[in-house]
């Protein structure tokens, strides 16, 4: 019975996993971000930029190489942190991986974060209602 219980509660939180991403996209498409918004990198190692949609990446971008440089400016009392991070990316006009900074501005995809961050939360709400749930009703099973 309690192997059971463990099954469903595993599979209604990949159900909820999979609903919750697919709204994320509905909203996207909705906003007009999926298919209208391109993430802009300059190459730092040549002269060619790069441009790629929403719409065309997919999780394996999130895992691109990276690195990040901050550098702090300190005049008088006053600091300013900038923060960089170049992505490692394939140049077809040099056929070679470069470096390539990306030269979107915050406010560009401000929004994009936000929603980001709402279904993010959203998710997380979810599986930690369903885990609470779960482990109340296996408690009382157990006891």
């Amino acid at each position: 019975m309690l192997f059971i219980f463990i099954a469903i509660a595993v599979l209604l939180v990949i159900t909820a996993v999979l609903v919750i991403m697919k709204k994320y996209k509905k909203e996207l498409i909705a906003q007009n971000w999926y298919d209208e918004f391109q993430y802009e990198f300059q190459s730092v190692d040549c002269p060619h930029a790069l441009h790629f949609k929403l719409a065309e990446t997919d999780w394996k971008f999130a895992f691109t190489p990276k690195k990040e440089k901050n550098f702090t400016v300190r005049a008088g009392p006053f600091a300013k942190t900038t923060h960089q991070v170049h992505y490692r990316f394939y140049c077809k006009e040099c056929e070679r991986k470069c470096w390539f900074e990306q030269t979107n501005s915050v406010q560009d995809h401000k929004g994009l974060f936000t929603l980001r961050l709402k279904y993010l939360v959203i998710g997380f709400a979810t599986i930690m209602l369903l885990f609470i749930i779960s482990m109340n009703i296996i408690f009382r099973i157990i006891l």
